[in-house]
Parts: structure tokens; C-alpha cells; sequence
């Protein structure tokens, strides 16, 4: 029952948005840090609705696994390549990310 209404959360939060942005992706099982298998989910159902894919892969986790998906494509999903290229290369400072992401983010608002 508990997956039903999840399934059904994902469908409405992700449905009503025009954008999806990933992070990170990773939780804990018993003392083990491993890959978020509902993030998937969340970018497939995204993808499946027609969102704007935006996943910061420099985070790491299954947003990397998720850029790295999208950049092996011809069409990466709404977002120039370069610039989903460019946040998905690791960083020393995840701060530095939020400029390129709010730009990258304007960009894909004004269409271009």
C-alpha cells in the first residue's frame, strides 16, 4: 500500500512541474550509503511527463549517474550539453554550482 501512494505522491509533485532538478541521490540502508533507486524513479516519471531533465552530476550519487545518462544522448532532455557537461564535472566547493545552475535554469525558462 505504502508503494501505491508513493507512486501515486511522485506522479502529482512531478506532474505539476516544468523542470526537474536532481541532487545527489543517495540514502542509507542499515549503515550503508547506497544509490536512491526512488530518484530514478522521480527522473523517469519526469522524463516521461516531458520535464526540462536537470541533473547536477558534480553532486555525485545517481544525479551523476543520471547526467552522465543524459549527456550519452544525442537530445539531453531541454538542456544545452555543454552546460549539463559543465554541472556535472566535479567541483571542490558545491557552492560554486549555484550560478551556473540559476543561470542554466534562466536559460531554459527564455527558451534558449
Amino acid at each position: 500500500m505504502a508503494n501505491s501512494a508513493n507512486g501515486r505522491y511522485r506522479q502529482e509533485i512531478v506532474g505539476s512541474s516544468g523542470i526537474a532538478i536532481f541532487l545527489f541521490g543517495n540514502k542509507m540502508v542499515g549503515t550503508a550509503v547506497v544509490p536512491s533507486d526512488g530518484m530514478r524513479r522521480e527522473f523517469e516519471i519526469a522524463q516521461e511527463k516531458g520535464l526540462v531533465l536537470l541533473p547536477i552530476g558534480a553532486t555525485g550519487s545517481i544525479a551523476k549517474q543520471l547526467a552522465d545518462d543524459l549527456l550519452a544522448r544525442t537530445t539531453p532532455g531541454g538542456v544545452d550539453p555543454a552546460e549539463l557537461s559543465a554541472l556535472a564535472s566535479p567541483v571542490t566547493d558545491l557552492m560554486t554550482l549555484v550560478t551556473p545552475i540559476v543561470e542554466t535554469i534562466g536559460k531554459i525558462r527564455e527558451g534558449k
